[in-house]
């Protein structure tokens, strides 16, 4: 069964799915070549190969778990600033509660304590 492009299923050309095709075809020469007792040259190049081919995997893999570049940030290491707009509300936002708070405004006792738990509670 062939994909678009004429290469059969699991191949990409140059791709590390052609190479484990390959390698597979490899291995099924030399099971047969075992079962039929052909011990030969063509099978211990080619036993020579699959063990060539799988240590490199081997060796490609550790490297891509050492790799630093493809590790992942942790959401801790973003830095996330806010637009300058943000900062100039915040900032005149606390500039009015601080102006209410030391402007003494005539309350009932009651009132005083609401307006205290509400500064509070915005400074959470």
């Amino acid at each position: 069964m062939e994909k678009q492009g004429g290469m059969p299923d699991g191949e990409q050309p140059g791709g590390k799915d052609g190479n484990l095709q390959k390698l597979i075809k490899q291995m099924k020469e030399n099971e047969e070549d075992l079962v039929n007792k052909r011990l030969d040259n063509e099978l211990i190049r080619r036993q020579e190969d699959i063990i060539t081919r799988m240590l490199e995997a081997e060796n490609a893999q550790r490297e891509r778990e050492l790799d630093e570049q493809r590790e992942a940030e942790t959401p801790d290491n973003i830095e996330r600033k806010l637009p300058p707009e943000f900062e100039e509300y915040f900032k005149s936002k606390e500039r009015e509660i601080e102006l209410l708070k030391t402007i003494p405004v005539k309350l009932n006792p009651f009132y005083k304590k609401e307006v205290n738990k509400y500064f509070k509670r915005i400074n959470l």
